[in-house]
């Protein structure tokens, strides 16, 4: 299904659950910080119309056990967190010890190609200085055996509603030419551009468009920041993409919401359990999603025990199984907290209401879900997915706007290279990912391409060999992308204007 949920399909969809939830609705947050949805709540884990408030769901099948699990998910936000991280370190490392030829290749590639028998032990440097710390130390407390490239989109392809790594039909980039066709090829191609940046900053770095050497040795000369470029595209083709073509979708039989609801062996959960809980890992937010305001999934403001993660459970320590948020689910509250008075959105609260109305659905059905449990699954389905890529294409928007106020610096003191090349390497970076959705509305006609032509490969840059010709057409072309993006989605232009 090709197209956006409108706020009047939206609704109707809800009515399969009376609406509690108060997610990133600053104003329904109770004087103790807490939304008055949890506070009033009176959940029953088997009534329908009644979903919890928080993920927590028990067994059917044994006893005061939970059914919910999806911690290769998590396990895999945290590789990706943790390949961002080292990235950020490089500079300073580079710098202090030059490296051997392909020695960070084989770094990167350590995340990429994650083996827990060698590895699992590894400390996670994304939980240092966490109040309280975290729960899981290591890799191995997390789980095991899971990595970044066999879940790339074209690398898990039962599910794949296109062949990826069928030369033509991943869509967006081409530099690099036949090196760059395929999703795991462009990581690839990144990959190695980033060592040799490494290798031959021995040399001195390279110039800026002032011609001054570039601080980082993750940007380019060509304005492309590595470590967003890889970290936005992987969030959309691994968690993007695993969650709304495999663990989300309804197109192949016994995967999916098609799987099976009776108990999967002598697990606490069945098949459909299952795969709805790891869509909602890959989404990425923690399990009392609904009790945070925006501004504290933002990490800009509130509570001091609620900046992005939260100890829900009072125990002293943070359960990276389901007391963090990851990845997307804290763009959703960027852009709820970004959004115009005149046109706010709540895509915390859509996302996560479908989320656990589509789960209670399951939790309440029998073994095999009727037509009309099915139906209603779908239908908290479809939201879920339209509002998990309205917050990524909205984010989208967001560095668009980033991207043409910087272009607005060119000739300025206030222009800066590092932040030009970071804005528009997110843009393209989460964009890319896009086309991993197969309900996405921008995979209509030829929005996609359209959207990419526009934006290019690179940014336009002060020194363009076009000059003030190239520039100018070059801020056209992100006005038009920008009114794409609009028209797909239906965002307000109020919206579009301040995101």
């Amino acid at each position: 299904m090709n197209q956006t949920l409108s706020p009047a399909t939206r609704f109707l969809g809800a009515l399969v659950l009376t609406t509690t939830l108060a997610c990133g609705d600053d104003s329904s947050a109770t004087p103790d910080g807490g939304s008055t949805a949890d506070a009033a709540s009176t959940a029953d884990a088997t009534d329908v119309t009644n979903p919890p408030t928080s993920y927590e769901f028990e067994s059917r099948f044994v006893a005061g056990e939970s059914s919910v699990s999806y911690s290769g998910q998590v396990f895999r936000q945290l590789l990706i967190a943790e390949l961002n991280a080292y990235v950020s370190t490089l500079t300073s490392q580079v710098d202090t010890t030059p490296p051997a030829d392909d020695a960070i290749l084989a770094g990167l590639n350590f995340y990429f190609d994650f083996d827990s028998t060698i590895s699992g032990t590894t400390p996670l440097a994304t939980v240092d200085g966490m109040t309280p710390s975290a729960a899981q130390a290591t890799f191995d407390d997390v789980s095991t055996d899971k990595n970044i490239r066999s879940k790339l989109a074209g690398n898990d392809s039962a599910t794949d509603h296109t062949e990826w790594n069928t030369v033509g039909n991943f869509l967006g980039w081409s530099e690099g030419g036949e090196d760059t066709d395929t999703p795991t090829e462009l990581v690839q191609y990144w990959f190695r551009q980033l060592d040799d940046l490494a290798f031959d900053r021995i040399n001195g770095a390279p110039l800026d468009p002032a011609g001054n050497p570039i601080a980082n040795v993750y940007v380019t000369p060509e304005g492309h920041d590595l470590q967003q470029l890889i970290q936005k595209f992987l969030l959309g083709a691994v968690t993007f993409s695993q969650g709304q073509d495999d663990y989300l979708d309804n197109d192949v039989a016994d995967k999916g919401l098609l799987s099976s609801n009776a108990q999967d062996a002598d697990k606490t959960y069945s098949k459909l359990e299952h795969a709805w809980d790891e869509g909602f890992g890959y989404f990425g937010a923690a399990r009392n999603y609904g009790e945070y305001t925006d501004e504290e999934l933002s990490s800009k403001g509130g509570r001091p025990g609620y900046q992005g993660y939260n100890d829900a459970d009072s125990n002293g320590s943070i359960d990276l199984l389901g007391e963090f948020n990851f990845g997307v689910s804290t763009n959703c509250a960027k852009r709820d907290r970004g959004s115009s008075a005149e046109a706010p959105t709540n895509f915390t609260k859509e996302v996560f209401d479908a989320l656990l109305a589509g789960r209670q659905i399951i939790a309440s059905a029998g073994e095999t879900l009727t037509d009309q449990e099915l139906a209603d699954l779908v239908a908290q389905r479809d939201i879920a997915s339209s509002v998990w890529e309205e917050c990524v294409a909205a984010t989208v928007v967001h560095y668009v706007n980033e991207v043409l106020a910087d272009t607005e610096k060119f000739g300025t003191e206030e222009y800066n290279f590092a932040d030009h090349a970071k804005h528009w390497s997110e843009l393209k970076g989460f964009a890319l990912g896009l086309q991993f959705n197969p309900r996405s509305p921008m995979l209509t006609g030829s929005r996609f391409v359209d959207f990419h032509t526009l934006i290019g490969d690179a940014p336009v840059l002060p020194n363009d060999a076009g000059g003030q010709t190239a520039i100018d057409q070059y801020k056209l072309d992100l006005q038009a992308a920008s009114v794409i993006a609009r028209d797909a989605y239906g965002f307000a232009q109020a919206n579009v204007d301040v995101w």
